[in-house]
């Protein structure tokens, strides 16, 4: 079996990048597959995928060149657009023909019009669209990663389903067990030393039990930080209860709209002085003008930006709210880490933050 993988650049540091990165490297693992990521386009600086990948997942590239096409204005801009589909499609058939699926997980790249015989298309959307475009119908499937936009649009066609946001590992799964028995050794150290019972290993149900959830997360943090050899930043992270938002901070599309949560934050950040909002991503035209924000709101003991970063999870572990959706939908990820509003006071920020935004989306 044969799989291509196809995405605009694999080497932005985005959430759909990295999906791409753990969905390859977890098809890899099946005995008999080949599995490929199709980059449209390079960068400026020949970058390859910032995420770990196995490999046997290869790497090839449409074209040899950052794609200049965003920067062109008027009659060739507008020409790009209705041909680019079309030309890339043509490409993908001449050189990927013997693929047995094509994944895209690009939003308006590439429509399959003209299929390659005995090729299967899928279609990831990463995002929440606000128009179906009818091009979509060239997909033997269209995949959502939430409820709420299957909901929206299943109705436009039967192709069209649902799965959970891929993740490479649960920390519950995959990491509390070591944490535990790193946690259960030291124990048991201690207690040969002033030759107590041993017998004092602790079991967890996180999935179960309030009390289990909290001390999970506890321990996975520790661990995390002890095994970085920095015990110190332990007394740090509690200095601060910290809120963080994920991703691309961009100019162009501003998916992730850092400006209202910047602005909407301002209005309650004094009544709550011990917390403070973590923005975290790569820069793509708008860090500048984020901290030029946060200067002019005289907000920069309060909004920190800082740069991507490969270690997520630790990030995950020692924040309280994620990314400042939870009241929008409870991603899978944030769930996973149970960064939930678990108490009145995180409760109360988070709803007098949606009332800020709700205010300034009103002006």
């Amino acid at each position: 079996m044969k799989i291509l993988l196809t995405i605009h650049n694999v080497a932005y540091k985005g959430g759909g990048e990295r999906v791409v990165a753990n969905l390859a490297n977890a098809l890899c693992q099946i005995p008999n597959y080949e599995v490929c990521i199709l980059s449209y386009y390079t960068d400026e600086h020949n970058t390859s995928c910032p995420y770990p990948l196995d490999p046997r997942v290869k790497i090839a590239y449409l074209h040899n060149f950052n794609d200049f096409h965003e920067k062109e204005k008027g009659i060739r801009r507008i020409l790009w657009r209705w041909t680019k589909t079309i030309i890339i499609n043509l490409r993908l058939n001449k050189s990927y023909s013997n693929y047995d699926i094509i994944i895209e997980s690009d939003y308006s790249m590439f429509y399959p019009r003209f299929k390659t015989k005995n090729t299967k298309y899928i279609k990831i959307m990463h995002m929440v669209i606000n128009k179906w475009k009818q091009k979509n119908r060239f997909y033997d499937r269209i995949v959502f990663l939430n409820t709420r936009e299957l909901e929206r649009w299943r109705s436009y066609g039967k192709n069209i389903i649902k799965i959970p946001n891929f993740l490479p590992y649960l920390p519950f799964e995959d990491t509390l067990h070591n944490a535990i028995q790193y946690y259960n050794a030291i124990t048991d150290k201690k207690c040969d030393t002033q030759s107590q019972n041993t017998n004092n290993n602790i079991k967890l149900l996180p999935y179960t039990d309030i009390k289990d959830f909290k001390e999970s997360r506890n321990l996975l943090l520790q661990y995390k930080l002890t095994l970085q050899d920095s015990m110190d930043r332990i007394n740090n992270a509690t200095k601060h209860k910290k809120i963080i938002a994920v991703g691309r901070m961009e100019a162009k599309a501003n998916h992730k709209g850092f400006p209202r949560l910047i602005q909407a934050y301002s209005k309650i950040a004094q009544e709550f002085p011990e917390w403070q909002l973590h923005i975290i991503g790569d820069d793509y035209g708008q860090k500048g003008m984020l901290q030029e924000q946060i200067i002019n709101l005289n907000m920069q003991q309060y909004i920190i930006l800082r740069n991507f970063t490969y270690d997520i999870e630790k990030e995950y572990l020692e924040s309280a709210i994620q990314n400042l959706y939870l009241w929008c939908y409870l991603r899978r990820q944030a769930m996973d880490y149970h960064l939930l509003l678990m108490t009145l006071l995180l409760l109360e920020i988070a709803l007098k933050i949606m009332a800020s935004w709700c205010q300034i989306m009103m002006k």
